[in-house]
C-alpha cells in the first residue's frame, strides 16, 4: 500500500516538472515585434489586379 502511494507521488512530481518545463520553453519562444517577414510564394503572379487574377499566389502578397 505504501509503495503504491509513493509511486503515485513520484509520478505526480514528474508530471509537475514536465508541465513547468513546457510552460518555460513556451514563454521563451514568444516572437519579437517589428521586423521583416520573408516568405516564399510558390507561384508567379501575372499581375497585381485582384479582380482579374484567380491564382492562389495572389492571396499572400496582397493580403492586408
Amino acid at each position: 500500500m505504501k509503495q503504491s502511494i509513493f509511486k503515485a507521488l513520484v509520478m505526480t512530481a514528474v508530471g509537475v516538472v514536465f508541465a513547468l518545463a513546457g510552460t518555460l520553453s513556451a514563454s521563451a519562444a514568444t516572437p519579437k515585434k517589428g521586423g521583416i517577414l520573408n516568405f516564399v510564394v510558390g507561384s508567379k503572379i501575372p499581375s497585381y489586379d485582384g479582380h482579374i487574377e484567380s491564382t492562389f499566389g495572389m492571396i499572400h502578397p496582397i493580403r492586408p
